[in-house]
Protein backbone atom coordinates (compact mmCIF):
# COMPACT_ATOMS: atom_id res chain seq x y z
CA UNK A 1 0.00 0.00 0.00
CA UNK A 2 1.36 3.43 -0.90
CA UNK A 3 1.69 6.00 1.83
CA UNK A 4 0.31 9.46 1.02
CA UNK A 5 2.83 11.94 -0.34
CA UNK A 6 3.65 14.78 2.00
CA UNK A 7 4.56 18.35 1.04
CA UNK A 8 8.16 17.67 2.07
CA UNK A 9 8.37 14.62 -0.21
CA UNK A 10 6.88 16.59 -3.10
CA UNK A 11 9.26 19.52 -2.53
CA UNK A 12 12.28 17.20 -2.36
CA UNK A 13 11.25 15.46 -5.58
CA UNK A 14 10.80 18.79 -7.39
CA UNK A 15 14.19 20.02 -6.15
CA UNK A 16 15.88 16.82 -7.28
CA UNK A 17 14.26 16.92 -10.73
CA UNK A 18 15.18 20.59 -11.18
CA UNK A 19 18.77 19.89 -10.12
CA UNK A 20 19.07 16.99 -12.58
CA UNK A 21 17.59 19.08 -15.40
CA UNK A 22 19.84 22.08 -14.73
CA UNK A 23 22.94 19.87 -14.49
CA UNK A 24 22.01 18.15 -17.76
CA UNK A 25 21.36 21.42 -19.59
CA UNK A 26 24.61 22.92 -18.33
CA UNK A 27 26.56 19.86 -19.46
CA UNK A 28 24.84 19.84 -22.87
CA UNK A 29 25.66 23.51 -23.43
CA UNK A 30 29.32 22.90 -22.60
CA UNK A 31 29.48 19.83 -24.88
CA UNK A 32 27.74 21.65 -27.73
CA UNK A 33 30.19 24.53 -27.49
CA UNK A 34 33.19 22.18 -27.36
CA UNK A 35 32.24 19.77 -30.14
CA UNK A 36 29.65 21.41 -32.40
CA UNK A 37 30.43 25.12 -32.66
CA UNK A 38 33.46 26.51 -34.52
CA UNK A 39 36.26 26.77 -33.42
CA UNK A 40 36.07 23.23 -32.08
CA UNK A 41 37.52 22.72 -28.62
CA UNK A 42 37.03 26.34 -27.59
CA UNK A 43 34.27 27.66 -25.36
CA UNK A 44 33.23 31.32 -25.41
CA UNK A 45 32.96 33.18 -22.10
CA UNK A 46 29.19 33.57 -22.47
CA UNK A 47 28.77 29.79 -22.74
CA UNK A 48 31.00 29.28 -19.72
CA UNK A 49 28.95 31.72 -17.66
CA UNK A 50 25.62 30.13 -18.65
CA UNK A 51 27.00 26.65 -17.96
CA UNK A 52 28.31 27.74 -14.56
CA UNK A 53 24.95 29.28 -13.66
CA UNK A 54 23.18 26.00 -14.41
CA UNK A 55 25.71 24.05 -12.35
CA UNK A 56 25.45 26.51 -9.46
CA UNK A 57 21.66 26.18 -9.58
CA UNK A 58 21.93 22.38 -9.39
CA UNK A 59 24.34 22.57 -6.46
CA UNK A 60 22.25 25.08 -4.56
CA UNK A 61 19.05 23.08 -5.00
CA UNK A 62 20.70 19.99 -3.60
CA UNK A 63 22.55 21.96 -0.92
CA UNK A 64 19.40 23.60 0.42
CA UNK A 65 17.72 20.30 1.20
CA UNK A 66 20.93 18.79 2.60
CA UNK A 67 21.47 21.80 4.86
CA UNK A 68 17.86 21.75 6.06
CA UNK A 69 18.01 18.01 6.79
CA UNK A 70 21.27 18.40 8.73
CA UNK A 71 19.86 21.24 10.84
CA UNK A 72 16.68 19.28 11.58
CA UNK A 73 18.69 16.25 12.69
CA UNK A 74 20.82 18.46 14.96
CA UNK A 75 17.70 20.05 16.46
CA UNK A 76 16.07 16.65 16.97
CA UNK A 77 19.21 15.35 18.74
CA UNK A 78 19.30 18.39 21.04
CA UNK A 79 15.63 17.98 21.95
CA UNK A 80 16.07 14.27 22.68
CA UNK A 81 19.14 15.06 24.80
CA UNK A 82 17.15 17.58 26.85
CA UNK A 83 14.27 15.15 27.31
CA UNK A 84 16.60 12.41 28.54
CA UNK A 85 18.46 14.83 30.83
CA UNK A 86 15.32 15.85 32.78
CA UNK A 87 15.00 13.76 35.96
CA UNK A 88 11.70 12.29 37.07
CA UNK A 89 10.35 14.21 40.06
CA UNK A 90 8.02 12.70 42.64
CA UNK A 91 5.18 14.89 41.29
CA UNK A 92 5.34 13.08 37.97
CA UNK A 93 3.68 9.97 39.41
CA UNK A 94 0.40 10.07 41.34
CA UNK A 95 0.33 8.57 44.82
CA UNK A 96 -1.22 5.15 45.00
Amino acid sequence: MNKPETDRDRRLRIQTVMAIISFTVGTLIACACLFLIEPLGSIEMSAISVTSEFLILAGSLLGISASFDAKMQKFRAEVEKEIIKQPNTPNDFPDE
